[in-house]
């Protein structure tokens, strides 16, 4: 492959004026599951104890060989994550085409194998959203771009101990970066602490910050299937689907419930992500059907330096793309 391929993945995502969010993507679509009512859940910010890594359940049905699925974690190692999303607000009707980049660097790490972990350092790059409805989001994206979070992480995705956050002075103290505090900056990827098989599952429950509000999520992974790819080697596809709560802003002390299904593109030989695909509804708390949905597609790929790019697999490998070229999908 050419290193030309990676930039057509990248035009892809965020050059197509009548983009849909699934049209990079091959695979069929998600059915939302159906939308199940929420316990309450704590405010955005609190402070969240960190749950156990759960075993597999192996009493469901399972066909095959097993795999261990793990995050290599590479000292060092450097990732853009591009989401192309539609967000549809039930008072419109139409869905509002937004664009977000975020980098993510793995350093201090410690062990090897199951039980490596390091850390992992999150930052906010580029936003860009349809006008006018995209005007809110603009705004409140622009009060999290300056914030840097990290927490430690280990190989099965599970974040570690708290969540710092570091900012220009008057803005670390702020809510936005206390509610950062309490989320996972790997986009609330899981997996189990032993190999699995087609069709085995295993629980989730984290915290992630998605548009100016933090999702409380409980969902049920699933190893769907394995594939063996020429250029990238063994590839997994992981399926997603549970429930999904958030503070309602419009209503202090209410919260939304709804649901979330989504599919996850990992290689298992480089121990990386490559794509997710998530769909969120969430219901009105008032009962009076103004629902949102959102639809996200999220691409992984690594930033490699300049003058060791040309000894680096091709697959999975871009160059920084120029800030002009980056824009929300039109409708």
């Amino acid at each position: 492959m050419h290193p030309r391929g990676v930039r057509f993945r990248w035009i892809c995502l965020i050059g197509s004026a009548s983009l849909s969010v699934a049209s990079c993507d091959a695979s069929p679509p998600l059915d939302r599951p159906p939308v199940e009512a929420l316990a309450s859940g704590g405010e955005a910010g609190a402070s969240v104890p960190v749950s156990p890594v759960v075993a597999a359940d192996r009493t469901t049905e399972h066909h095959g060989p097993r795999v261990h699925l793990m995050l290599a974690l590479r000292n060092g190692a450097h990732y853009r994550a591009t989401t192309v999303g539609m967000t549809t607000f039930a008072l419109v009707g139409k869905p509002m085409g937004f664009a977000r980049e975020e980098e993510l660097r793995i350093f201090d790490c410690e062990r090897q194998g199951a039980q490596r972990n390091c850390v992992l350092e999150h930052r906010f790059r580029n936003f860009d959203a349809e006008l006018p409805l995209g005007k809110a989001l603009k705004i409140g994206e622009a009060k999290v771009a300056p914030l840097v979070s990290s927490h430690r992480i280990n190989a099965q995705g599970e974040r570690l101990g708290t969540t710092k956050v570091s900012a220009p002075e008057g803005l670390s103290t702020g809510a936005e970066a206390m509610a950062l505090r309490g989320t996972h900056r790997m986009f609330c990827l899981s997996f189990p602490d032993q190999p699995v098989a087609v069709g085995e599952t295993w629980p989730s429950s984290c915290r992630l910050y998605v548009g100016g509000q933090v999702q409380q999520r409980t969902v049920t992974w699933r190893l769907q299937a394995l594939e063996d790819d020429p250029e990238v080697g063994q590839k997994a596809v992981l399926t997603m689907s549970g429930d999904v709560s958030t503070a309602d802003p419009k209503i202090p002390g209410k919260r939304r419930g709804g649901s979330i299904a989504g599919k996850l593109y990992f290689l298992v030989d480089k121990g990386e992500p490559f794509s997710l695909r998530q769909k969120i509804h969430l219901q009105s708390p008032a009962g009076n059907g103004l629902n949102t949905e959102m639809d996200l597609h999220t691409q992984f790929v690594e930033i490699v330096p300049a003058e060791s790019a040309s000894s680096q697999p091709v697959v999975g490998v871009a160059e920084p793309a120029p800030q002009s070229s980056f824009a929300a999908p039109k409708n």
